[in-house]
């Protein structure tokens, strides 16, 4: 093989993985689903995706749905703490 030929197939290798570290790279997408239902008789909706799992009853539910517009804000002035976010529990407040 000439060094014309290696070069060639060098440059078609990095062009390809270029090409596949951008499909990987740009957030591999994890479908969010949802599941309803019932705990301990009561209606439940389970969020599933690229997070920890978690449910929340109707009340919460309801809740969240009438301060929409607070969650919203929450999200807008803090999406600089998306990309660090972890799953893990909030540190308890301190008395």
């Amino acid at each position: 093989m000439s060094d014309t030929e290696i070069l060639r197939r060098l440059k078609d290798l990095e062009r390809e993985n270029a090409r596949l570290k951008k499909i990987v790279s740009g957030n591999p997408v994890k479908e969010i689903t949802t599941h309803v239902s019932m705990y301990k008789g009561h209606p439940v909706i389970t969020f599933s995706g690229p997070f920890r799992p978690f449910t929340i009853g109707i009340r919460k539910a309801s809740l969240l749905l009438e301060r929409l517009d607070d969650v919203k804000h929450f999200v807008d002035n803090n999406k600089k703490h998306l990309k660090t976010a972890t799953d893990e529990e909030p540190p308890a407040p301190t008395i």
